[in-house]
């Protein structure tokens, strides 16, 4: 749950989030390791078999980052739940939508309208790079789009991470449209709901 708690965190708008970097010990006052993270010719001392943990490298935490920067200021909006409080979903205004699956043995499917512009997009919690990456297509105003999130998962998209395609000539090319079409959101959010979400739905119920 450490990765959704993190995603959350970056997706509200909420505070000034920091993200955590570790390293692996046995004993509670174990010191950092003494092999550094970038070695002398660049490569990285990160990863399972590795001293160094590095979570702000997880790919699903790192493209956050990129997520939050494009919904900048815009404000929380289109929040829903699952009926068992396992799943949230919310937008951050027209330019990047988040859904988070807590529950750890079933997957999320939800329909719902996307203010995106229409197009496809990556979803960064599992790849940004649009070659290849997983995508969520936004359809037309006014039509649903269905969500599958797996168990504890994350299905996030934002205005900078378009997936891409390959046209007849062979060359790549982006179905989403200019982002100086975005319009603003008429939904606003709700603060009392933002921030009751962020206690019961990344503490639960039990604390």
């Amino acid at each position: 749950l450490y990765v959704l708690a993190v995603a959350f965190m970056l997706a509200h708008p909420y505070g000034y989030p920091q993200l955590m970097s570790s390293y692996r010990f046995v004993s509670y006052d174990e010191g950092p390791p003494a092999t550094p993270v970038h070695g002398p010719s660049g490569e990285l001392a990160c990863g399972a078999d590795a001293p160094w943990v590095c979570e702000h490298r997880f790919a699903p935490i790192a493209n956050m980052v990129a997520w939050r920067r494009t919904a900048g200021d815009t404000p929380l909006t289109g929040f829903l739940s699952d009926l068992a409080g396992e799943g949230v979903f919310f937008c951050r205004g027209a330019t990047a939508c988040i859904a988070l699956n807590r529950a750890e043995s079933s997957e999320w499917q939800l329909e719902v309208e996307l203010p995106l512009l229409v197009g496809s997009y990556c979803n960064i919690a599992v790849s940004s790079n649009p070659l290849d990456c997983p995508e969520v297509v936004v359809a037309a105003r006014g039509k649903s789009t269905m969500l599958i999130v797996p168990p504890t998962g994350i299905v996030a998209i934002h205005l900078g991470a378009p997936a891409h395609v390959v046209d007849k000539a062979g060359l790549l090319v982006s179905p989403v449209a200019s982002v100086a079409a975005v319009e603003a959101p008429e939904r606003e959010p709700s603060p009392s709901r933002a921030a009751s979400v962020r206690a019961e739905w990344l503490v639960g119920a039990d604390g």
